[in-house]
């Protein structure tokens, strides 16, 4: 069978790897052949996750789209400091198709969605009055 741009393809069409088994197999082009023809329906959206900061990065803000572990339920959730607990950040990352999370706690206090970073101690120059890092 040949397709060409004459045959509408649904929207909702999940991706090319349908029985989501990690590569393109007989049953992958079986099941697409049949969506398209429209003897049978597509089985959704493709169970992806996405990351605004690429995983654990206490240091960034970021945001987490897809499935929820432990739910079938879409979220989109950004990394957020604890009210009661600033120095405590909740992380959110992927794990293969699902968002996950993580606590830890911040040395230097939470802020925005994410850990500050080590405070820099600098000395003045009296005549430039400009600020240079100190030594250890």
């Amino acid at each position: 069978m040949v397709f060409s741009n004459e045959i509408p393809v649904p929207e909702d069409i999940c991706c090319m790897d349908v029985d989501m088994n990690g590569g393109l197999n007989l049953v992958d082009v079986t099941k697409m052949i049949s969506i398209v023809s429209g003897t049978s329906t597509s089985p959704g959206q493709c169970p992806i996750c996405t990351d605004s900061d690429n995983g654990i990065n206490y240091g960034l803000k970021g945001t987490a789209k897809g499935i929820l572990n432990g739910t079938n339920n879409y979220f989109e959730l950004t990394d957020l400091c604890n009210v009661t607990n600033t120095n405590k950040l909740y992380e959110f990352y992927c794990s293969n198709t699902k968002i996950m999370f993580i606590g830890t706690s911040c040395a230097y206090g939470c802020s925005n969605g994410a850990c500050k970073p080590k405070p820099v101690t600098c000395r003045i120059d009296p005549k430039t009055k400009k600020c240079f890092a100190a030594q250890a």
